[in-house]
């Protein structure tokens, strides 16, 4: 069975984070942050194709609650701005989510036992893809330059405001 995201909608309700520790190793600096989202207006649509003769059906998420701390690890720490070059994103454990299933559609009935196996997959899916040590990691800075690196360019400087100023003229004798 194969799982896509058709389209996501949280709704206007924002996270809360509730809770923050910091921690730091020397190769990391994480910042933990217990969250809860009550999205009670979201509606998240997912095309579920089964493995039995390639039928897809659309299953909708809605009312949706989601309670995790995530942990964000600012890593390979570098000597220019913004001082780091990657970020890591991961859960400390298994994220507490709750929503609604709204029907499958003609291919699959309301039936208790693929509704069951159905939440069980979206929540297992969900929660275990980021639990750490599994995490997503950005890398975005490049490599640190060398003194061989030719670097050139134009600055551009714009005065947005000079005030009292000597005239140049004055300064340098008139031409």
């Amino acid at each position: 069975m194969s799982v896509k995201f058709k389209s996501i909608d949280f709704g206007p309700d924002a996270p809360m984070f509730v809770a923050m520790r910091a921690s730091c190793t020397p190769h990391e600096t994480c910042w933990d942050s217990h969250m809860s989202l009550p999205a009670h207006q979201a509606k998240i649509v997912l095309e579920i194709e089964w493995k039995w003769g390639g039928v897809k059906t659309e299953v909708i998420l809605s009312a949706i609650t989601f309670q995790a701390t995530l942990r964000i690890g600012f890593a390979k720490f570098v000597d220019r701005w913004p001082g780091f070059g990657s970020i890591n994103v991961c859960f400390t454990k298994r994220p507490e989510i709750d929503f609604d299933l709204q029907p499958l559609g003609d291919n699959f009935p309301d039936t208790p036992f693929v509704t069951v196996m159905l939440i069980d997959i979206i929540r297992n899916g969900i929660g275990g893809s980021m639990v750490w040590p599994k995490q997503i990691v950005v890398d975005f800075l490049g490599p640190a330059p060398t003194p061989d690196d030719d670097i050139e360019g134009v600055l551009g400087v714009t005065v947005v405001r000079a005030k009292d100023l000597t005239s140049g003229s004055s300064i340098l004798g008139a031409s």
